[in-house]
């Protein structure tokens, strides 16, 4: 669990232009996208169009449960169909090296390449396949048999704060994966002299980013060397949880970025369908794709939080906002991924784009 604590005081002078201090396209000037030609030509190159030579294809294979314990994993009817290559689990990956964002905060990675032992959510990546081709690979992945023992799963983030309630991660501790405060001026003293105070309660539902190209990765091995052609908005971020997944230095990752068929932030994080195409690659010696399909992009990619708000402001009788307290509850899912910057945005823009002097917010993110 991290613990971020920070004033904070948005000046909003000095934070945003007037509109005349800004140059408008369009207003005496011709501004040309350095994609635009590719793409209306068509000729733009993303992920999936990367084709070559020998190239194998990598399918995964995904837990049917929320919460469940990994007992057996049975590759023997998957390893007979035509052209399969190989097979992996989590324990072809080196142990502790699991994922997550920013690099900042490495301490809170915890999601492993491919789960080792349990499983946390429906989706969850138990195991992958590589075969000559994608058909082999598909039929492959849905022959692998796995043998679950289902757990209680934890549905509510509120439940899941409970000290009753099943660790999701951490036998023994709190799901609370992120706390965030932000504290400013003296909102006991403004709250206390306001002409009026008002409290509210919102939530927002979950959100999946639905970019029109789907997540995917090309890994391309040679000479103790790695270059992956992947569907990131960060090839730097890519590299660096790519190397560490693999257990390598950075130095023999190289990350191409292709053109992106939108992302929206849902394409900041590493996954399962980077790093097993990489050992794979290593493995078989050929380069190896592993595209996802759409229902795998809403099983087992990041989506937008669903949070609850309690929002309490404080307003003199001419209408002057004096202060604000907040309390969010972010839905955290099953890893920690991105959402760190998602718990300290909510507070953040809990006050845009009012200039608030006085202000006391949390905001909490379990698992």
């Amino acid at each position: 669990m991290a613990i971020m604590s920070k004033e904070y005081y948005a000046d909003i002078e000095s934070v945003y232009k007037k509109p005349e201090d800004y140059e408008l396209a369009g207003k005496g000037n011709a501004y040309i996208r350095i994609d635009a030609e590719a793409k209306v030509t068509g000729t733009a190159v993303y992920t999936d169009d990367v084709d070559l030579p020998g190239m194998y294809y990598c399918k995964l294979v995904h837990s049917p449960y929320a919460h469940a314990l990994i007992k057996s994993i049975d590759f023997t009817e998957a390893l007979k169909v035509p052209g399969v290559k190989g097979v992996l689990t989590g324990q072809d990956f080196p142990e502790g090296h699991n994922l997550g964002n920013p690099e900042a905060f490495k301490e809170l990675a915890d999601k492993e390449p491919l789960c080792r032992k349990k499983v946390r959510m429906v989706g969850d990546e138990v195991a992958a396949v590589c075969a000559t081709t994608e058909e082999a690979a598909t039929l492959a992945a849905s022959l692998v048999k796995v043998e679950y023992e289902p757990l209680e799963p934890v549905l509510d983030p509120f439940y899941s704060m409970q000290p009753d309630a099943p660790a999701i991660h951490y036998p023994g501790t709190s799901n609370l994966s992120i706390f965030t405060t932000m504290k400013a001026g003296d909102p006991d003293k403004a709250f206390a002299e306001a002409d009026y105070t008002d409290k509210r309660y919102y939530r927002t539902q979950q959100m999946v980013h639905a970019a029109i190209e789907p997540h995917g990765a090309v890994a391309k091995y040679e000479n103790n060397e790695w270059t992956v052609w992947t569907t990131t908005q960060g090839a730097y971020v890519s590299r660096y949880w790519i190397a560490w997944g693999l257990g390598v230095p950075e130095s023999q990752v190289r990350v191409i970025k292709p053109m992106i068929g939108g992302g929206f932030g849902g394409k900041l994080d590493v996954f399962a369908h980077e790093l097993c195409p990489c050992k794979f690659a290593q493995m078989t010696g050929h380069p190896v794709k592993c595209i996802l399909k759409r229902d795998e992009v809403f099983m087992c990619t990041r989506t937008r939080h669903p949070i609850s708000f309690e929002i309490e402001s404080a307003f003199t009788k001419e209408g002057k906002l004096l202060a604000k307290r907040c309390k969010h509850i972010l839905d955290g899912g099953a890893y920690g991924g991105s959402g760190i910057a998602a718990n300290t945005l909510s507070l953040i823009c809990a006050t845009f784009p009012y200039k608030v002097e006085n202000i006391d917010m949390t905001a909490r993110r379990p698992y």
